[in-house]
C-alpha cells in the first residue's frame, strides 16, 4: 500500500537531501517500480507546517489507495484499501478528533457508495 517502501523511501530521500547527505543512504530494500508521487511527497515535505505535512502525506495515501483499488468490488483488494484508509482516519483521531471523525465519516460514505440501490436511513 502506498505508505509502503516507495513513500517511506522518498521521505528518507527528502530528509538526506537536506541533511545534505547521500540521497540513497538508508533507503531500504528496493523499491516496487517508479513511484511517480515522489514529486508530490517532495513539495508537501518542504512545507513548514508539521500538521499541513502530516495531512498532505496521507490525503496523498488516501488518493494512491484509491487508485489502486479501483473496479475493485467485494475482493480482497476493496479489503485492503478499506482497511488502509480506516487506520489513516484512525490515525487522524488520535491527532484530532474533528479529522478523524470527517475522514471516517468519508469513508463510511464511499461504502455506502458501493451499494448502489439501497436505501440508507440517514440520522
Amino acid at each position: 500500500m502506498p505508505r509502503s517502501l516507495n513513500l517511506r523511501n522518498a521521505k528518507v530521500r527528502y530528509l538526506n537531501r537536506q541533511l545534505s547527505r547521500d540521497a540513497e543512504q538508508d533507503v531500504l530494500g528496493i523499491d516496487g517500480g517508479e513511484f511517480t508521487e515522489a514529486a508530490k511527497v517532495e513539495g508537501i515535505l518542504a512545507g513548514t507546517d508539521l500538521i499541513a505535512r502530516e495531512k498532505g502525506l496521507d490525503d496523498l495515501t488516501w488518493a494512491k489507495v484509491d487508485s489502486l483499488s479501483t473496479f475493485h468490488y467485494f475482493d480482497l483488494t476493496a479489503v485492503l484499501a478499506y482497511v488502509a484508509k480506516l487506520h489513516i482516519a484512525d490515525r487522524w483521531l488520535a491527532l484530532d478528533e474533528a479529522r478523524g471523525r470527517e475522514l471516517f465519516r468519508k469513508l463510511v460514505d464511499e461504502v455506502r457508495g458501493t451499494f448502489k440501490g439501497v436505501k440508507f436511513n440517514e440520522q
